[in-house]
């Protein structure tokens, strides 16, 4: 790969990078606790490529000036050369997340096309091992990196043959075995009420929690034993606290979904006929008939930046 097939891959993180940054001023987007932290860490993950983007644009341009001081041009080249080696150090680490999976949304006008999307990134998944559940066209991934592998997925991919193109959306999911801090509960024990003996009057068998963050409240009293009814408090506080993450999500989603649209770009172009798929962000032709039985890999095996 040249020096300018580099910096045509290196642009999508400067342009990016100006996006969030766009985004995180927005008035809109800034009410957004959970949208602004993604947005944030996001950010902070293709700084280093939006940084060499410029470094390398810079470079280009000296070589340009200088090309006819073999001095001046052995000069820049060293330092392209070391550009490019930060640019494999940084690029070694790209494809690690923290979530638990990944969420792959489809939006076609036909189930044929969306069948064929569905059959490529399904047939991936399972060759390398991770869990798949399939529920019309959304795809659920559960299994470690695999939304960091993914979500260069997100945009448009265009069917040439029939004219019609379909929308790709990769979400990460998220871990919703909440942890809960000692310090953001308060427990109250009180005495259970109804049939129980003479037990129940003398013992505070009940048990009453309050999630301080969230206002959340739970109380059980169903079983015999103070220790019984607090570890069935619990167990409904993480409950609840799961279904209200997973609301939270779900309209986080709804908003993301919203701001990816205004801004997607062309992924591939698939010409069925011809059995070959024009990948814009590898600038690459590739195999159709490989990608949909399961060697999507020989995308990925080719993402350098």
């Amino acid at each position: 790969m040249n020096l300018e097939e580099i910096i045509n891959k290196l642009n999508k993180y400067y342009e990016r990078k100006l996006e969030i940054e766009s985004l995180l001023e927005s008035p809109e987007i800034s009410i957004d606790r959970k949208l602004t932290s993604r947005l944030s860490k996001e950010l902070y993950s293709i700084v280093p490529y939006a940084d060499i983007f410029q470094e390398l644009k810079e470079c280009q341009e000296e070589i340009e000036l200088f090309k006819n001081d073999p001095r001046v041009l052995s000069q820049v080249e060293n330092k392209v050369d070391g550009i490019l080696s930060n640019l494999k150090r940084i690029s070694s680490g790209k494809m690690v997340d923290e979530y638990e999976g990944a969420i792959i949304e489809i939006v076609s006008p036909t189930q044929t096309i969306s069948n064929k999307l569905l059959d490529m990134y399904v047939s991936y998944c399972r060759k390398e091992g991770y869990s798949v559940n399939l529920d019309g066209s959304i795809i659920t991934v559960s299994g470690l990196n695999i939304y960091a592998k993914l979500k260069r997925e997100i945009g448009i991919h265009r069917f040439v043959d029939i004219k019609q193109d379909a929308s790709v959306f990769v979400y990460p999911l998220f871990n919703y075995n909440l942890a809960i801090n000692d310090k953001d509960i308060r427990v109250d024990y009180y005495h259970s009420s109804g049939a129980g003996g003479q037990n129940v009057n003398k013992v505070e068998t009940a048990i009453r929690i309050t999630h301080i963050p969230t206002g959340i409240v739970v109380n059980c009293q169903d079983e015999r034993s103070q220790k019984q009814n607090k570890d069935r408090a619990f167990e409904m506080l993480r409950e609840k606290l799961s279904e209200k993450s997973l609301k939270d999500d779900k309209e986080r989603l709804i908003k993301e979904k919203k701001t990816i649209q205004k801004s997607m770009k062309l992924v591939r172009e698939y010409r069925l006929k011809n059995n070959s798929a024009y990948d814009a962000i590898n600038n690459k032709e590739y195999d159709v008939s490989q990608l949909f039985n399961g060697g999507f890999d020989i995308i990925l095996n080719d993402v350098i930046v």
